[in-house]
């Protein structure tokens, strides 16, 4: 994956051990991670800032904590 990002697998972020890149778009990219103080996979999005990434990032919450599914993790 050509991932705008620079992110090594075993690379730690804060408290997140990176497993491998999962996807990547405009605002980010997405990977696996080690939540390391819960014992847990997470998917841990990295944010590639620009000018309407505030705005973007916003509304892309807002629409992600309204969805559920089965297959969404929360």
């Amino acid at each position: 994956m050509g991932s705008v990002l620079k992110v090594k697998r075993g690379s730690l972020i804060g408290d997140y051990e990176i497993v491998e890149p999962v996807g990547e778009g405009e605002l980010g990219s997405v990977f696996k991670a080690k939540d390391l103080r819960n014992n847990r996979v997470v998917a841990l999005k990295i944010s590639n800032p620009g000018n309407e990434f505030r705005k973007r990032l916003s509304r892309e919450f807002n629409i992600l904590i309204h969805l559920n599914h089965p297959g969404i993790v929360k």
